[in-house]
């Protein structure tokens, strides 16, 4: 296997642990039947994991129809919601108080904390495409006075969390 992330390896670990690769294998099958277009390259285990890896380092980009955010999160979770897979996480359903997570379910949190960590780091603003076109729009809602003007004279914003101040 490639050098993935930590989180990525847990998940392999996981899997070989808990003897998920055929559960794997028909989620991906499953998935790949759909024709998802975002999915397409990912026909076994590996490709999974080495999408998985490289998704949870992309810089998220958005086009002008507002959707290329939700389509990769979609593609991610699309697999994730096939059988046999879907079977290994909690079901979503009203408690008083939440049951354990399973250990596929703790996964997922894990994943995503992983992926909001990377968001949160620094990042020059040449690389956080806002408006779809290789540059920061400055008419994005609730940006900071002065936030936009910086973002074009070059000057690095935070990091994702910082539009949501």
């Amino acid at each position: 296997m490639a050098n993935h992330h930590a989180v990525v390896e847990e998940l392999a670990k996981l899997i070989a642990e808990h003897h998920w690769e055929g559960a794997f294998a028909e989620a991906i099958r499953r998935a790949h039947e759909k024709n998802v277009p975002l999915l397409n390259n990912i026909t076994n285990l590996r490709q999974y994991l080495d999408w998985i890896d490289a998704f949870l380092h992309w810089v998220p980009s958005e086009t002008s129809s507002g959707t290329n955010v939700y389509n990769h999160l979609c593609a991610f979770y699309f697999i994730v919601d096939q059988e046999p897979l879907l079977s290994l996480q909690n079901k979503i359903v009203p408690y008083d108080s939440a049951k354990p997570l399973t250990p596929f379910s703790r996964w997922l949190v894990t994943y995503a904390d992983a992926m909001g960590k990377f968001l949160d780091e620094a990042q020059p603003v040449d690389e956080i495409d806002a408006g779809g076109g290789g540059h920061i729009q400055r008419d994005l809602p609730d940006a900071p006075a002065g936030v936009m003007d910086q973002a074009i004279a070059g000057k690095s914003i935070l990091s994702f969390s910082f539009w949501r101040k």
